[in-house]
């Protein structure tokens, strides 16, 4: 089954949200995951039965952005291991905000920046009971279709599927 909402606003937070306010004022907002240059280039989305969600971790919340989990498993490869899952995350980067200052270098910042919040957030699901798998097999064009993403300016890095108790499969 599909997390709650409460167990799935916790893993969001523990794992790309806002952590500390307090140096708001000259615009330093710190967050669960480490970034380079403390850019945040990595977009969350969740995939759940009805839709597509944009996580917004400045405001802790979510958006649809259209598509639903189904639009989501059509870009897995056929023999993904996370096809079954009932919770699909989707960790895509919007390379501009790290490309203007790291340059080539960019993409290894990128890589990271996203390894950092798949880390957190397997690690804050198994706190609730559940497994997340990584799978980094999957249709670019299709997957960035499910959550709208511009080609252009973004890519889809990976996605997680996440079940309670054990890992997630066909």
């Amino acid at each position: 089954r599909a997390p709650s909402q409460e167990q799935l606003a916790s893993w969001l937070a523990w794992s790309a949200g806002v952590t500390n306010r307090k140096a708001a004022s000259v615009g330093l907002l710190l967050r669960a995951a480490a970034s380079a240059g403390a850019l945040y280039p990595i977009d969350v989305y969740v995939a759940g039965a009805d839709a597509v969600r944009y996580y917004n971790p400045h405001r802790h919340t979510l958006h649809p952005v259209g598509g639903n989990i189904d639009s989501v498993r059509a870009a897995l490869h056929e023999s993904s291991a996370i096809r079954g899952a009932p919770l699909l995350i989707v960790l895509a980067a919007t390379f501009d905000r790290t490309v203007h200052k790291y340059g080539k270098r960019a993409y290894r910042y990128v890589a990271l920046d996203a390894g950092h919040i798949a880390g957190n957030l397997t690690v804050a699901a198994r706190a609730t009971g559940y497994e997340c798998v990584l799978e980094p097999w999957f249709d670019d064009a299709r997957l960035l279709g499910a959550f709208r993403g511009d080609a252009k300016t973004e890519g889809a890095l990976l996605v997680l599927g996440c079940s309670l108790g054990a890992k997630p499969s066909n």
